[in-house]
């Protein structure tokens, strides 16, 4: 009997083993599933903050890219009005020439595009500025007759609106 009492006592030994393996199984399980939540609530963290990252990273960009234009669009149209009266010494209007043109390829290589529309062009409110209405019955109305200052756009925004003169009819002309 002994043996018996014994193998029973094996037995009822192993069978509390087991049923604590398998409450620490569980409780393992509970924990692993515990821990894939918050595994996958930080990888959901990081990718928000990868984005946010690279928006705030392109805002940062734009903004600085705009304030550039606006600060070197004064120096080039300081750079054209020189040219312009500098026309009787042909070193200096050259050097002035090199150094806008310098300046046009910087902006270029910046992805900034350079709104320069030509005497003719229909206005267009979405890319220029009106500083003067002359009357003139040789164009249409709202026809460029003249670019004060050139424009600039950077990533499909206008950063500077070109500055133009443009027609108007002569009121006699509307009403006919």
């Amino acid at each position: 009997m002994d043996n018996e009492q014994e193998d029973s006592d094996d037995v009822a030994e192993l069978e509390s083993k087991i049923q604590d393996q398998k409450e620490q199984l569980s409780d393992l399980k509970e924990e692993n599933k515990k821990l894939k939540k918050t595994v996958k609530k930080q990888q959901d963290m990081l990718e928000e903050l990868k984005y946010k990252n690279e928006r705030s990273k392109e805002r940062i960009e734009r903004d600085v890219t705009e304030d550039f234009v606006e600060d070197i669009s004064v120096i080039r149209e300081s750079l054209i009005k020189a040219i312009q009266s500098a026309e009787d010494d042909c070193q200096i209007e050259s050097g002035l020439e090199s150094t806008v043109d310098k300046i046009d390829k910087m902006l270029s290589n910046k992805d900034v595009r350079i709104l320069d529309p030509q005497e003719g062009n229909h206005f267009n409110a979405d890319l220029h500025e009106i500083v003067e209405t002359v009357e003139h019955d040789e164009y249409e109305d709202n026809t460029i007759l003249n670019v004060r200052t050139p424009g600039f756009m950077y990533d499909g925004t206008v950063i500077k609106y070109a500055k133009v003169t443009v027609s108007s009819l002569d009121t006699d002309e509307k009403t006919s």
